[in-house]
């Protein structure tokens, strides 16, 4: 409708301009320029009417306009919106890449920290084996100690009790000389040589008998 008002508009004014032209230049000036007056009135009329026509149609209009654009911002709305909640998506699956890796991460670590555990309990049971083996060992060498200062003890006992029976030997072998020297002096006025035995002390629990040759 607003198309075909416009299009009279133009037929109009172009049907002014030639009936001007005419009037200028053809005879019957005065009739032609009542009808001119005539036309024109008309004219300003029928474009009073159409621009009241069309001032209504476009305010007849006006809601179809507004629905339209509303419903093209709702439409562009729902596009941001569908751009939105697309964009959205892709961050959620970066952020479930992100998780996934993250686990993955976690386990690897789950796993390196089970396997010190592991290695830990393995060493804590080698120490502690280590300690029940040094304890075991000190108590043996303690034993063997105590063992050896017993020996000791026996031995120092039975050193002195060689060196006591050694003083008896030493005693003994000068009560036998001194019988010897005596028997030696009774047999200074002469006699027959006759074989006697001399004991010789040679040191501890040591002694040798020799055979000597004397006058009784």
């Amino acid at each position: 409708m607003l198309r075909e008002d416009y299009e009279w508009l133009l037929e109009e004014e172009a049907d002014v301009v030639e009936r001007l032209g005419k009037a200028e230049g053809g005879q019957r000036r005065g009739d032609e320029t009542r009808r001119l007056k005539v036309s024109i009135r008309e004219f300003h009329d029928r474009v009073k009417e159409k621009t009241e026509l069309l001032t209504r149609g476009v305010a007849s209009h006006i809601p179809k306009i507004l629905k339209e654009i509303r419903r093209l911002r709702k439409r562009e709305e729902n596009r941001d919106v569908q751009l939105e909640v697309e964009k959205m998506g892709k961050e959620v699956e970066s952020l479930k890449t992100e998780v996934s890796k993250v686990r993955e991460e976690q386990k690897a670590l789950k796993q390196q920290i089970e396997s010190l555990s592991v290695a830990l309990s393995n060493k804590d049971k080698e120490e502690e084996k280590k300690r029940v083996e040094q304890e075991r060992l000190e108590k043996e060498v303690g034993k063997l100690e105590g063992k050896i200062g017993e020996q000791e003890k026996e031995m120092e006992s039975e050193k002195e009790g060689k060196k006591e029976e050694g003083k008896k030997l030493e005693e003994r072998w000068k009560e036998m000389v001194k019988r010897v020297k005596s028997l030696k002096m009774v047999s200074q006025g002469g006699g027959a040589e006759a074989p006697t035995k001399v004991i010789e002390w040679k040191g501890e629990l040591r002694f040798e008998i020799k055979s000597v040759r004397g006058h009784f």
